[in-house]
């Protein structure tokens, strides 16, 4: 009987290791497909962004507060700009522009400035986040937008 008992065990530790890699490596591959559909790096070349406002009534610093998957809460996006963390309610989409995507960061080009101007004309809010496929990747302070001719480097959101 100890026999056998013996070789239970030893047959049940490959079974085991096998199974934690398994584990490892699915939860390897959810989190680069989650890195792939809700964020991850903006890639090179141009690509069409969708522009919101932000609503400055409802944000509010974003420090200690708990999330989940980007959120503070059932409306509120969690962002870190210049290393400010802000939860902000957002406006829109209001419409596309054009976003390149450089070593530099992400570039808006003079006609998708001038595209950004008028798209946030009369809105009233302090800053214009852009998203692309569901992840929200980038910032511009709508004071920068007024004078602005072009190309204009937006600051990423975190």
């Amino acid at each position: 009987m100890a026999v056998y008992m013996h070789r239970e065990r030893a047959g049940r530790a490959p079974r085991v290791a096998g199974f934690v890699l398994a584990v490892a490596l699915a939860a390897a591959g959810g989190w680069a497909g989650y890195r792939y559909v809700f964020g991850g790096d903006f890639p090179r070349g141009t690509h069409d962004v969708e522009v919101y406002t932000v609503v400055d009534a409802l944000t509010t610093p974003g420090a200690g507060r708990g999330g989940f998957l980007g959120m503070c809460d059932a409306d509120t996006y969690r962002i870190s700009v210049d290393s400010a963390e802000l939860c902000v309610s957002l406006n829109g989409s209001l419409g596309t522009v054009a976003a390149e995507g450089t070593p530099a960061g992400i570039v808006l080009a003079e006609p998708a400035v001038a595209d950004l101007r008028s798209i946030t004309a009369g809105e009233g809010a302090s800053m214009v986040i852009l998203q692309y496929r569901g992840a929200l990747v980038a910032a511009v302070d709508t004071g920068l937008l007024a004078g602005a001719a072009g190309p204009l480097t937006a600051t990423p959101v975190d």
